[in-house]
């Protein structure tokens, strides 16, 4: 990748990633239309030296999430996952605001309860 890196969190990435915005379906909700797609192009990124993903619990919900840990399982040592908060979905799907701090520690807490439930079981993701 051109450019030299950035510090982000302490980890050197570079100033391009991956956004895993649109690997749920449309309107970036519930499964992709094609399942075996996402988990392709994400290794892909990797092949080609992508050394950060930005993902978000409420992307799918969590279909994002679940999308990443299984093909990139164990993950490489260089590769930073960074998860969005401050939104989520309504009822009918609509993006709310999701900022108050109790909703975004209830975001936090649902990033790692999925993200240790992949650790433990990183073949049992729904996508995989």
């Amino acid at each position: 990748m051109n450019g030299a890196p950035v510090l982000l969190a302490g980890h050197p990435v570079h100033r391009l990633g991956f956004g895993a915005m649109r690997l749920p379906g449309p309107e970036v909700l519930g499964p992709p239309a094609d399942r075996g797609e996402g988990p392709g192009v994400l290794r892909r990124a990797v092949e080609v030296r992508v050394d950060h993903i930005d993902t978000g619990h409420f992307y799918g919900p969590d279909v994002s999430n679940e999308l990443i840990h299984g093909p990139l399982h164990s993950y490489p040592e260089e590769l930073v996952l960074v998860s969005n908060l401050s939104a989520a979905h309504g009822a009918q799907g609509e993006g709310l605001a999701a900022q108050r701090p109790g909703e975004l520690r209830a975001g936090v807490e649902a990033t790692v309860v999925l993200e240790e439930a992949a650790l433990s079981a990183p073949d049992q993701t729904a996508f995989s």
